[in-house]
């Protein structure tokens, strides 16, 4: 208790101090105010995070300083190394990229960002895209076990995400300012910012405060950090603003993960997709047939490696894909819950595996609202029907 409060005291001194001064870059010179604090993540202990810093909003700073992605992705390069990469007009969140065909190339979607907003989740079709870009940054220990889900945000219109609450997310800024508006899980439903430029909604702290709305303008290389079900709103604050973030707390990760917050080796490699790494634990004694629930694989099925089961089962054996007769989730599982078909397409028509007919259904009313349900339901949805007759 004692070391709590210590640390409380220090934070809420440095949070104080970033409201006053501002930061090393100006902070806060854009907007009349800002009070959401900032602090130095990079002495910040998986404990300090979890029980004291992170249970509130927060700018996190220097937790960034390594990653290439803060000279890599402005435009031009962005659009050089990554722009032929393709990206589908629909996605199984319902988000629509205004394109013209089924797939269009990720760097014509970039060209017209500046009018627009756009924000890709990893799903089965995003995989090419958000696999590589993995390589320009490095996950900070203590928002490993927050990072189930990547997202990549980017556009330029004066706009962004409408007032919503879901699970814990947290979005690095790369290139640009965003705006950010948040309030507690408690209060009503805030009005939605009015982002007519740029520069943001032009209303003052009284207005915000009205309605328990704190704010601020985020910079690059800062990572704001919003606590599960907590209101949140944003806006673009330049023609060209890109952010990376993660979302939603990894399944099991208390079983997973060390005093530094730090996901284990194995499970990080299949989580990034790891293919040499994963094998080299392998190599070194790490048994993948008898590994408690969810194992290196589920995070790569969730996360449409399928090149990586593809591999294990190679160096392995297909013991590696058996974890359902354990009575756990089964490889198929973990890729359908995630709507990654071609882990799914893979599991079936080569191991003649089929996801659990209840986690099929899940999906299907996960999906019911949408235009644009994921690509593959239905074969899924064919197989198991003909699966269940067969029985």
């Amino acid at each position: 208790m004692l070391r709590e409060i210590e640390f409380r005291k220090k934070v809420v001194i440095v949070g104080l101090a970033a409201i006053a001064f501002g930061s090393q870059s100006n902070v806060c010179q854009a907007a009349d105010f800002c009070n959401i604090p900032r602090v130095n993540g990079k002495y910040l202990s998986y404990w300090e995070a979890e029980n004291v810093v992170l249970k509130s909003p927060v700018i996190l700073t220097n937790l960034t300083d390594d990653w290439s992605a803060l000279s890599k992705w402005a435009e031009e390069e962005f659009t050089q190394n990554y722009g032929n990469l393709t990206l589908p007009r629909y996605t199984p969140t319902g988000t629509n990229y205004f394109t013209d065909t089924e797939y269009q190339a990720l760097g014509n979607v970039v060209e017209i960002s500046a009018n627009n907003h756009f924000i890709i989740y990893d799903t089965g079709e995003t995989a090419g895209i958000m696999n590589a870009i993995r390589k320009d940054y490095n996950l900070p220990n203590i928002l490993q076990s927050s990072s189930w889900t990547t997202i990549l945000s980017f556009g330029g219109a004066a706009k962004g995400a409408t007032f919503q609450r879901h699970q814990v997310a947290w979005l690095a800024t790369i290139f640009g300012h965003k705006h950010w508006w948040l309030a507690p899980k408690t209060a009503p439903e805030p009005p939605d910012p009015q982002c007519f430029t740029n520069q943001g909604d032009p209303r003052d702290e009284g207005f915000w405060k009205s309605q328990q709305v704190q704010y601020c303008k985020v910079y690059p290389g800062e990572i704001l950090w919003v606590p599960e079900m907590w209101w949140h709103a944003t806006c673009n604050g330049d023609p060209y603003t890109v952010g990376l973030g993660g979302q939603g707390y990894i399944p099991y990760a208390h079983n997973l993960i060390g005093e530094n917050g730090a996901l284990s080796p194995p499970h990080y490699a299949g989580l990034r997709g790891d293919i040499d790494q994963l094998q080299k634990y392998v190599e070194e004694g790490l048994d993948l047939c008898n590994m408690d629930y969810p194992s290196p694989l589920h995070f790569s099925a969730s996360n449409d490696y399928v090149e990586v089961i593809e591999k294990m089962v190679e160096v392995v054996g297909p013991c590696v894909l058996e974890s359902r007769h354990r009575g756990v989730p089964s490889i198929a599982d973990a890729a359908m819950n995630s709507a990654n078909m071609r882990v799914v397409k893979y599991m079936f028509q080569k191991h003649g595996i089929l996801p659990a007919p209840h986690v099929v259904q899940e999906i299907v009313e996960r999906y019911a609202q949408h235009d644009h349900p994921p690509k593959g339901l239905d074969w899924v949805l064919e197989k198991l029907g003909q699966a269940q007759k067969g029985q």
